[in-house]
């Protein structure tokens, strides 16, 4: 039989770590936990596990030790785990995470806050010019969470057969998938470049199966959750003998990991519409042929979009539809030829990322799963190059 313990609790005396010996009596009446190191009820343990969401997974709100942050213009980059107690911005503000944690333990208003405002999203690929290649550009980070593998570069143009761009290696993601890079134009030497597949995501686990901070040991390893995927370049124009054909652009990267946790976020209708974003960035552009009778280069495909995990105690005002995007970026444009020369293809829009957003007092998950690249960009029958196809959207109304 257990014996209910009724008045006040004190420390040992003398003890140096002030521990409180229950005796192995039940202790009732305990408030569920608010800070890191709060004792857990039995209520609060029953209702994570109940949400497939273990305790030991999320660090809920944060310390609150590194104060408030009320900004208005500017861009603030993280450059750790950020445990804040409120906070605002308004205006331009904007809030790059860099693949690290945002905690808060008092309130985020967003009532004020401008589209991309907390951000992880991916780099856009660079754009050929005339024969001169886009070189890659750089991934998004990985830091506390998991970023993205870099796009991969084009491919310069020459006076013969367009080249063709590296094939892509399958990449640990939890993010969307990268589409298909576009093909070079031909010219009077023959053929442009050809086109390359896109980057489906390895391993891919909703964000609620992870355990231990978004950690999780397998056969090969310690994996961390990941971004989304990068794509390849485009494939070169085509020259004439003399003349060089048009370069390709380069592939944008996947974006990073969203990771955003704490007690009441505050949003509205005046909230910026995807004020939360991991978006893919948008494919690097082909180059254009400048004499003879050359082929344009093609463009690049848009990064697929990233993982973002929100959670939050409690919510204030009104839903915002489209609060959290997550979407795949959008392929560039595919670069003009010159005389019996065609255009190059245009890129391929990638795939939408994974959203989890998590009420921490009811438990209840809600996930956006990643979505399908879009189909690829028309093959050009003159010398206009063609559009890139938009990558698909993923949005998250809360």
């Amino acid at each position: 039989m257990s014996t209910e313990i009724f008045g006040t609790l004190k420390p040992n005396a003398g003890s140096p770590l002030s521990i409180v010996d229950g005796g192995g009596n039940v202790i009732p009446n305990v408030k569920d936990p608010v800070n890191p190191q709060d004792a857990a009820t039995k209520s609060f343990v029953a209702v994570a596990v109940a949400s497939g969401t273990p305790v030991t997974t999320v660090q809920i709100i944060g310390s609150g030790h590194d104060g408030a942050l009320t900004v208005s213009s500017g861009l603030t980059t993280l450059t750790r785990d950020a445990n804040y107690t409120n906070v605002t911005p308004t205006g331009t503000a904007q809030i790059a995470v860099a693949d690290y944690r945002l905690f808060w333990n008092g309130v985020l208003d967003t009532t004020g806050a401008p589209s991309s405002c907390v951000t992880s999203n991916g780099p856009d690929g660079i754009a050929a010019v005339a024969d001169v290649a886009g070189t890659a550009p750089l991934g998004a980070p990985f830091n506390t969470m998991g970023g993205s593998t870099p796009g991969l570069a084009g491919v310069a143009g020459t006076t013969g057969v367009g080249g063709s761009p590296p094939a892509t290696v399958q990449q640990l993601a939890n993010g969307g998938a990268a589409g298909p890079s576009g093909a070079g134009g031909l010219g009077s030497s023959g053929a442009g470049g050809t086109f390359r597949s896109g980057n489906n995501p390895l391993g891919v686990t909703p964000q609620y199966r992870w355990v231990d901070n978004f950690y999780r040991v397998t056969s090969s390893g310690i994996q961390i959750v990941g971004g989304g995927c990068s794509g390849p370049g485009g494939g070169a124009g085509a020259g004439d003998g003399t003349n060089k054909g048009g370069g390709s652009g380069s592939a944008a990267s996947g974006a990073g990991t969203l990771y955003c946790s704490g007690n009441v976020l505050a949003r509205n209708t005046t909230t910026g519409a995807g004020a939360f974003q991991a978006k893919g960035g948008r494919g690097g552009n082909g180059g254009s042929a400048a004499a003879g009778n050359c082929g344009g280069g093609a463009a690049a495909p848009g990064g697929g979009g990233g993982s973002a995990f929100i959670a939050y105690v409690g919510l204030s005002g009104a839903p915002k539809t489209g609060l959290i995007d997550v979407s795949g970026g959008d392929g560039g444009n595919g670069g003009n030829g010159i005389g019996t020369g065609r255009g190059g293809q245009g890129g391929c829009g990638s795939a939408n990322g994974r959203c989890l957003t998590l009420n921490l007092t009811t438990g209840t998950p809600a996930e956006l799963a990643p979505g399908v690249v879009a189909s690829s960009a028309t093959t050009p029958a003159t010398t206009a190059g063609s559009a890139g196809t938009a990558g698909t959207a993923g949005l998250v109304t809360l």
